[in-house]
């Protein structure tokens, strides 16, 4: 059509340079009020209901709205404004009124489960999407009466405006609380090129004479690692602790708290999943029964099953751990009680005196482009792919700092997609690290899938490369996982089935899988070479065989942290969306907590800055769903087995290139992810086996029939 709107233009790549936030209001107006009557005419049709007729163009519906919704996020994520928020909070507004309309719709609900006896003539892709929108109609309130239909757009409204509180107050939070300083004590310990980007931060914001930290968890993260000054450690900790609470403030002195705000999320939740039913009972108890059941963890208990196994173990390991590390500090003139913002930086001295292990050192063989020359290096080995930067322009970009990748196949060149790359930190852009599909493949309009990853990177400045940690190359594998799978999971007849759309705890396999590559030695001495020689010319510049071994020597030690933090995460998250009510987050937060003496040094995220299960872009995937996080662990240990002998192994990369592509449209995924293994197993067999994986991978290694779950324990 012919129009000034970029956004309903016929292109081939978003014009993302023409985009702005005044676009997004009337192109998804237009996109509604097409698919609007479409909409009509299906509910009105009287033919005997199949699947052609009814299922897949009710799905077909929704494209050209996930489309929009698609590109606005890549904006709200990555070139935040007020205006832009504005513009998401109507387009979530519109959309959620346009799917009332349709999924509560009689006439359409009663076509729709008429196909259900005709799935068994049907493909797998199929079955998968009819559960998808089967899903959507009882979610959306089809089976409802008429009071509660109209409860749960209420409900969703609200919703979508808390979202959108909770987005501000904690983008604005972590600005606001940046830490400012110029006391050149506090940068004793930070490596060269990070203080550089610690300076440009400053100098963004008009100071040419200090550094700044912005309260944001890989800034802060970084810094506590390795930073010398103790009390500049505990006052980067305390400003993002403050993030989030009453005790952050606005220029206007509003406060920037999200407390009240989550608590009135989690009452809605747990009244709009409780007004499902079935045989005239509540169907779920409470908002964690309802997000599980559409999973492939399935349900709260087998969630807590997997939890309960891995803390049995990896608490008392961490216990002891935490002990040989006070010691070692308190001989050194330590702090004599570690407390959260001591554990990073002592660990990593314990590790450099026990196991001959420098971090810092290690991470003068990661500069960034070595890093992701890597990644692309392993990835094409893995999946038969090419990846060439574009340079001329061909592609749009929202921002100078993006590089475009093309994604090609290496037998035939065809182009399956391009990769936008957004490394650094900057002031109006989300926190954390995440990969998104900006793009479905559309063979009709001639699109091909685009992916975007994104980092919170230290700028370093002047065209320098930052020296990545070994947590920031694992997260460079991690984040290329779900853009892989973005690329590669188009072999479906349902665009809406394409990529990385299915259950959390399936989709975060395909990212941290990805990691284990990062501990091989073949594969680490491909691109690990020391900054000092960009050119790669002098083979005395490679990392060296003994620094190598000294990671793998303390790759174990203190691992088990990274499991207990995604064991805290995902209890908190469960308990906030169980039946059982709470007064504060930080009371929330305390009865959730372990057990334990050194429970203080296991890092979570606070509830009221725990953006995975409440900021607008993911709060449907990963609300009530942190455990997923766990769920990969365990399964890309076990999917990482093939390739134990060979880290590119012919067979193995062949199987795990065909477990990428069909997306998110696999109908049985554990049986799907079986059959990679190359061996079938009962769900019963495949929880232990995932446990006893998870455990090995943090140096506990025996095996545990039963692995001593104890009814009822919090550990």
């Amino acid at each position: 059509m012919t129009t000034d709107n970029p956004l309903l233009t016929n292109y081939e790549t978003p014009p993302l340079d023409k985009i702005k936030p005044e676009h997004f209001v009337p192109a998804i107006d237009h996109v509604i009020a097409e698919a609007t009557k479409e909409f009509h005419k299906l509910a009105e049709e009287k033919s005997t209901p199949t699947f052609q007729n009814t299922v897949v163009p009710i799905d077909g519906l929704f494209a050209d709205i996930e489309r929009i919704k698609q590109v606005l996020e890549l904006f709200t994520l990555s070139k935040q404004s007020p205006e832009f928020a504005a513009a998401a909070e109507h387009v979530s507004q519109e959309i959620s009124n346009f799917k009332k309309i349709v999924y509560q719709n009689q006439a359409l609900a009663g076509r729709f489960q008429k196909v259900a006896k005709l799935l068994s003539e049907t493909k797998d892709d199929d079955k998968t999407l009819y559960k998808k929108l089967s899903d959507e109609f009882e979610g959306e309130g089809a089976f409802l009466s008429p009071e509660g239909q109209r409860r749960i757009q209420q409900i969703d409204n609200r919703l979508i405006a808390l979202y959108s509180d909770f987005s501000k107050n904690l983008n604005t939070g972590q600005e606001k609380e940046a830490v400012y300083f110029n006391d050149p004590q506090d940068i004793v310990g930070i490596p060269e090129d990070v203080v550089s980007g610690l300076r440009e931060n400053a100098q963004q914001r008009g100071d040419d004479t200090g550094w700044l930290v912005k309260a944001e968890g890989e800034q802060v993260a970084k810094l506590l690692a390795v930073a010398d000054n103790r009390e500049f450690r505990k006052k980067i900790y305390e400003a993002q602790g403050r993030v989030g609470t009453d005790k952050s403030f606005d220029d206007e002195g509003n406060s920037l708290s999200n407390e009240l705000v989550v608590k009135e999320i989690q009452s809605l939740r747990y009244e709009r999943a409780r007004l499902h039913k079935q045989d005239g009972e509540i169907k779920y108890p409470d908002y964690a029964a309802y997000a599980l059941s559409r999973t492939m963890t399935g349900s709260v208990s087998t969630a807590k099953k997997l939890m309960e196994a891995v803390t049995a173990e990896a608490l008392p390991q961490f216990e002891k751990n935490v002990k040989n590390i006070q010691d070692f500090a308190s001989a050194r003139r330590g702090p004599p009680k570690l407390e959260p913002w001591d554990i990073s930086y002592w660990m990593n001295r314990y590790k450099q005196d026990k196991f001959k292990f420098d971090s810092r050192e290690f991470s003068e063989y990661l500069p960034l482009s070595n890093v992701t020359n890597g990644f692309f290096e392993t990835a094409g080995k893995l999946f038969n792919v090419n990846f060439t930067e574009e340079k001329t322009g061909k592609y749009p970009i929202y921002h100078e700092g993006v590089k475009t990748y093309e994604v090609t196949n290496k037998a035939t060149g065809k182009l399956l997609g391009i990769i936008y790359a957004d490394f650094f930190a900057r002031a109006n852009k989300d926190g954390g690290a995440w990969a998104s599909q900006l793009q479905r493949q559309s063979p009709e309009h001639k699109q091909p899938s685009i992916v975007t990853l994104n980092l919170n990177l230290i700028n370093p400045g002047d065209g320098k490369d930052p020296l990545l940690s070994q947590v920031e190359m694992e997260t460079v594998f991690h984040e290329g996982g779900h853009a892989m799978h973005g690329l590669l999971g188009t072999n479906t007849v349902h665009p809406s089935l394409q990529g990385p759309f299915a259950s959390s705890d399936y989709n975060e396999f395909f990212s941290t899988v990805l990691e284990n590559w990062t501990k091989q030695e073949d594969v680490l001495n491909s691109f690990a070479h020391h900054h000092s020689d960009p050119g790669k010319t002098d083979p005395e510049k490679k990392m060296p065989k003994k620094l190598f071994q000294a990671m793998k020597n303390a790759s174990t030690f203190c691992s088990e942290l990274w499991a207990l933090r995604a064991i805290k995460g995902g209890q908190i998250d469960l308990d906030f969306h169980s039946d059982k009510p709470y007064t504060t987050s930080e009371a929330l937060e305390k009865s959730a907590d372990f057990k334990s003496d050194v429970a203080n040094l296991i890092p979570s995220h606070k509830l009221n800055r725990f953006s995975h299960i409440f900021s607008p872009d993911c709060a449907i995937e990963y609300a009530a769903k942190y455990n997923s996080y766990l769920v990969a662990r365990a399964l890309s240990e076990l999917g990482y087995k093939p390739f134990e002998k060979n880290p590119f192994d012919p067979d193995a990369s062949q199987r795990l290139t065909e477990l990428y592509r069909p997306g998110a449209s696999s109908y049985d995924k554990m049986a799907a992810f079986s059959e990679y293994l190359g061996k079938k197993r009962t769900p019963e067999e495949m929880a232990e086996a995932m446990a006893e994986a998870m455990l090995q991978s943090i140096g506990i290694d025996k095996h545990q029939p039963a692995l001593a779950i104890a009814d009822g324990r919090r550990y």
